[in-house]
Formats: C-alpha cells, sequence, structure tokens
C-alpha cells in the first residue's frame, strides 16, 4: 500500500472494518426496506431517489454504531458548506470523512455536489513541499498537516448486495484518489479475514421504525427550512 493509504488504516483501523462494512450493509437494507413499504417511494421519483434514499441510510446506521461504542469513531450530523444537505461528519485522528455513494470502486460521487472546504487544505502541501532540494515524503508531509479530508464510498447493486466500502482521499482540485482501500474486499491484503456480510441483511423491525421517523423528521426539518412561495 501507498504511505497515504497507511495513513488512512492508521486512522480507520483493520478492526474496525467489518463493523463499518456491516453497518454500510444495513443502512442500505433499510433505506431498500423503506422505499418497498412506502407507497409514493415505489414510483419512478422514488428510483430516481433510490442513491440519496441509501446514503440517508448508510449515514443514520454509522452513526448509530458511533452513538453506540461499536465504531470509535467521534460522529455528528451537520449541514454541508453549500448548505443543500445534511451530512454525517466522522473525525478520527487526523481525519474527518463524510458518507458518499459513488457507482464503482474508482467512480466519484454524482448524487449531488457535496464537496467540502476540508478537501482544499493540505493538496498543495503534498505535491510542493520541498527541504535541502528534495520533495519530502508524503508521510512526512502528513505529520505537519492538522486534518486531511476523506469519504467512507460506497456502492450496491439493485438488490441491495455491495459492491463496494471504501475509505478513499480525493485530491483537492481534481477527482484524482491521494489513497483508497477498499475494505469490503482488500482485507486479506493486511493479514485479516475477508469480509463477507451477508448479501442483503433483513432490517430489524425496531431499526426500521428509527430509521422512518429519522426520514420523516428530516424531509419536515427540510421543509421549514427552505423558502416559502411557488414552485
Amino acid at each position: 500500500m501507498s504511505d497515504f493509504e497507511d495513513f488512512l488504516v492508521c486512522a480507520f483501523p483493520t478492526a474496525t472494518w467489518r463493523a463499518t462494512v456491516i453497518g454500510v450493509s444495513e443502512g442500505v437494507a433499510l433505506a431498500d426496506d423503506l422505499r418497498a413499504s412506502t407507497h409514493w417511494l415505489g414510483s419512478l421519483v422514488g428510483r430516481d431517489l433510490l442513491g440519496s434514499l441509501r446514503r440517508a441510510g448508510v449515514m443514520w446506521r454509522i452513526r448509530q454504531l458511533c452513538a453506540l461504542g461499536d465504531l470509535p469513531f467521534k460522529c455528528e450530523e451537520v449541514t454541508n458548506t453549500a448548505r443543500n444537505a445534511h451530512l454525517v461528519r466522522i473525525d478520527s485522528g487526523q481525519v474527518r470523512a463524510h458518507i458518499t455513494r459513488t457507482d464503482s470502486e474508482a467512480a466519484f460521487p454524482t448524487d449531488m455536489p457535496i464537496r467540502q472546504d476540508h478537501r482544499l487544505t493540505y493538496n498543495a502541501d503534498l505535491f510542493r513541499d520541498y527541504k535541502d532540494g528534495k520533495v519530502v515524503p508524503i508521510s512526512e508531509v502528513l505529520k505537519t498537516i492538522p486534518q486531511v479530508y476523506a469519504w467512507l464510498t460506497f456502492g450496491a447493486d439493485r438488490q441491495g448486495r455491495l459492491s463496494h466500502v471504501c475509505w478513499a482521499s480525493p485530491a483537492a482540485e481534481e477527482d484524482v484518489w491521494m489513497g483508497r482501500i477498499n475494505i469490503l474486499r482488500r482485507a486479506s491484503d493486511l493479514g485479516a479475514t475477508a469480509i463477507e456480510p451477508d448479501p442483503v441483511p433483513r432490517p430489524d423491525p425496531m431499526q426500521k421504525t428509527k430509521f422512518r421517523q429519522h426520514v420523516e423528521e428530516m424531509l419536515d426539518k427540510t421543509a421549514k427550512e427552505e423558502p416559502q412561495g411557488d414552485a
């Protein structure tokens, strides 16, 4: 692995990968169950919202796991810098991360503009920091940066089976990965047991009720925050 990927592993260690993957899988399942059991979400409009709904399910479940202590990260809900969406922010060590859906392991998100100011805090140093005429290794540069920005990316097929779950850090000015680890498939690369969650977990009835309430509260909050007027 690269120095940057080693850095991501320090922030999100292998011991947390299984719980993270299972949390993502459960979040996707909760979103799919809500769509299947809600009449208007079964329409073409609901199909268009599937990616965003799955992202909401994953954010909700990961935040819940952090609150319960099943994941050792600091996690809270915030509004993005464009103030057009709510995000879950995950902090671990020097890394601040958000959750987003991507079409493939290497793809960048397309659901909505969620790029944060944090993405701009370190890129120039990584490529232009010199000492005694030599490029400073990334591992050394990272020690001087207060905070690095990353994403927890995921994808799933129509049946809800996960295709990838990655910790990944994007470059500032262009869609290039500084480092990316697919924790769903690459656990064995580090000598750990490969993670294979149940293909499509069955949501717990209590979790289903809580997630539905969460979505209803978020829709109500969004409606109150939006300016009133003609559509």
